[in-house]
């Protein structure tokens, strides 16, 4: 139990003592004891949820984690310790939508609402609502105006509503505040490829490799770039880095079906768009169009065997 609420019993307890023995000087000794005991039951009460809850979290049962754990935060609503596990729980059980509405009663409770992100702005974004992402993400940065990581993803928030001169403005504040703050400096090049600005992004993501080459989002934006540009050798380099670091991007898997194609890669383009629809089938709008374009195509065809009639369509 957290000393902080044995504290908080050990105070309770003591106010039903003292009221108990004033009461028995007037009349018996009863209400010491029956006070007492409930105290103490009540105590055991606590204990046990949040053993439980502790428990289950820790090896990862979010299922079990998640009565107990709420039972907790009913019961001391103004613990922000405990709102963020159940926040994660709903995480890890897929319910954006509870997620996001606890992490809302975390910034209204902690002491430290900024740390509500990023999780709240991301279970937002989960369910589609942008807007209300983006505001959680700028709450969090008025309350830490100092910190990059919090401008980072309000610049974020405007990217994902495609308002590219204030995203643009944040990233620029957030390596401002953090020169080295390479998340920004690829949001930057992000923009310039959202531009068509093809060789400084390029440029903008290379110089970002070379810091960090397992940036995957830099990866992404070399890729992307390089395709766009015609060098599909070079943006195939870029593109099967980023898929090897990260395995479950599902940008990085359209952006090689796209080019798989483009080189009558078919089989692979397919299994690429399979891949990524699987991933996030809130972006099958995405990726229907390319599905539809290889509908024909079986594991034991070999690439390049639809033809000229496909690369038409």
């Amino acid at each position: 139990m957290p000393p902080a609420l044995r504290l908080a019993l050990a105070v309770a307890t003591l106010g039903t003592f003292w009221f108990g023995l004033f009461v028995s000087n007037a009349v018996n000794t009863a209400p010491v004891v029956t006070a007492a005991a409930d105290a103490e039951t009540d105590a055991a009460a606590i204990d046990g949820l949040l053993v439980a809850s502790r428990e289950a979290f820790v090896s990862e049962r979010w299922q079990d984690a998640l009565e107990p754990t709420k039972t907790v935060v009913a019961r001391f609503p103004g613990q922000p310790v405990y709102l963020a596990r159940l926040a994660e729980i709903y995480n890890k059980l897929e319910r954006p939508k509870d997620e996001a509405a606890t992490w809302e009663l975390f910034m209204d409770r902690a002491p430290l609402p900024a740390e509500a992100c990023p999780n709240v702005g991301n279970a937002y974004r989960r369910i589609g609502q942008y807007d209300k992402a983006l505001s959680a993400f700028e709450r969090c940065f008025a309350a830490d105006t100092k910190n990059a990581e919090l401008a980072f993803f309000v610049g974020l928030g405007n990217e994902w509503l495609t308002k590219l001169a204030p995203a643009q403005e944040y990233y620029e504040r957030a390596i401002t505040i953090a020169t080295t703050h390479y998340d920004s400096e690829v949001g930057l090049a992000r923009l310039q490829l959202h531009r068509n600005q093809l060789p400084d992004a390029l440029k903008r993501a290379v110089a970002v490799l070379k810091h960090v080459p397992t940036h995957v989002d830099a990866l992404l934006v070399a890729g992307l770039a390089e395709q766009r540009a015609g060098h599909r050798r070079e943006a195939r380099t870029h593109l099967e880095k980023a898929a090897k670091h990260s395995e479950d991007y599902f940008d990085v898997h359209l952006a090689l079906g796209v080019l798989d194609y483009t080189e009558s890669q078919y089989v692979d383009a397919r299994k690429r768009f399979e891949m990524a629809s699987t991933l996030d089938p809130k972006r099958a709008e995405e990726v229907r169009p390319w599905l539809e374009r290889t509908s024909g195509v079986k594991a034991g065809v070999k690439s390049g065997a639809m033809g000229a009639a496909k690369v038409a369509s």
